[in-house]
């Protein structure tokens, strides 16, 4: 038996990614010593953006691959996605495929999102408000960028972030780009309650090419332009939540608790394989 661990992100693309998921790894090898770690991204759009940049970028399915060129049995699937939407859905599909396909590997095991659980959630939560910059005053608010999911289950993931900043912080907020809640239903929130400064931050695994241009950017729709033109002034944190130790922490437990499936799943594989193997008794003389 060699247990691999597939490290699967979604972006990734950015100048400063290697550096974020170079630490990330460190991590993975120092808690997981022995096992074989290996990267692959979910989008394709990203995978191309790094080939152009001459950077290694496989996919699921190629990086299963190599895991099984590198004898690996047993493999547990460690995602970097925030919550269980499209993304996730589609990664889930094409290990199924890889799992189930022409060379059938059984002992494959997709771990959860970040967001796994409402506990997940509110550790999350706790971690970012307590990392908010030390400048900022008591009526100033903090507003976090989330992509969301449109016509997905995963946005009440997002809804209940938002939900749970509120009742954390009254001037906390989260918006999505896609989905629910938009900006335009925090900013007057922010206006009633008095708000003249806010600090936006990713609620997205790494800083990003969103992160960079609707949050950040010069576009007249950019969340700082929105901002400034709400009469907001704004400050923008680009730090995903992958750069934050205590977030990285909560991840690996979940990595942990995934070998610990892949684990627990191979006895019980063995023992249906054994008793399919046993002859039939025979019945009569």
């Amino acid at each position: 038996m060699k247990t691999g661990i597939l490290l699967v992100a979604q972006g990734g693309g950015e100048p400063d990614a290697p550096s974020v998921l170079g630490r990330l790894e460190a991590r993975v090898r120092r808690r997981f010593p022995g096992m074989e770690i290996r990267w692959a991204y979910a989008s394709e759009r990203v995978r191309r953006k790094l080939a152009a940049q001459e950077r290694r970028a496989a996919s699921p399915t190629e990086a299963l691959a190599a895991l099984r060129r590198a004898g690996c049995t047993h493999v547990a699937v460690a995602p970097l996605h925030v919550a269980a939407g499209q993304e996730y859905d589609r990664l889930r599909d094409e290990v199924a495929a890889v799992r189930h396909g022409r060379r059938a590997w059984e002992y494959i095991v997709v771990g959860p999102p970040l967001l796994g659980s409402a506990a997940d959630l509110l550790r999350v939560a706790r971690a970012l408000l307590a990392a908010v910059p030390a400048a900022r005053k008591r009526n100033e608010a903090v507003i976090f960028m989330g992509h969301g999911n449109a016509d997905h289950s995963g946005a009440l993931a997002y809804l209940a972030a938002a939900a749970l900043f509120q009742r954390l912080n009254r001037l906390a907020f989260l918006a999505t780009l896609e989905g629910a809640p938009r900006l335009r239903e925090v900013l007057p929130l922010c206006r009633a309650a008095g708000v003249r400064k806010a600090y936006l931050l990713p609620f997205m695994a790494l800083a990003g090419y969103h992160v960079r241009t609707d949050m950040a950017g010069e576009r007249k729709n950019s969340w700082t332009r929105l901002l400034a033109g709400a009469g907001i002034e704004p400050v923008a944190v680009c730090r995903g939540l992958f750069e934050y130790p205590a977030v990285v922490t909560l991840w690996l437990q979940h990595v942990a608790a995934t070998l610990r499936r892949l684990r627990a799943a191979e006895p019980r594989t063995l023992m249906t394989r054994s008793a399919s193997r046993r002859p039939r008794k025979k019945h009569g003389g």
